[in-house]
């Protein structure tokens, strides 16, 4: 079984890892505090639609298709 909102943390990760982006500069422009990224990101806090459409139109690879193939990732990992 997949939970979708540790799928969406491993794919902003990632691209922040890929891009060179900081937690910071991340929250900046999602205009949260680093705090609140960090709990999302450590799915403390759940991922909601806003922050989804906010992730999207920053250009993170978010949209359904992307995390449909990473969920088929990651349901096959063992």
């Amino acid at each position: 079984m997949f939970d979708s909102q540790t799928v969406l943390s491993r794919q902003v990760k990632r691209y922040m890892a890929g891009q060179g982006i900081s937690q910071a500069a991340l929250a900046a422009d999602l205009g949260m505090t680093q705090s609140a990224l960090s709990q999302r990101l450590s799915a403390t806090t759940r991922w909601n639609l806003d922050d989804i459409d906010q992730l999207m139109r920053l250009g993170i690879p978010v949209g359904f298709g992307t995390l449909a193939a990473a969920m088929e990732e990651y349901t096959n990992e063992d």
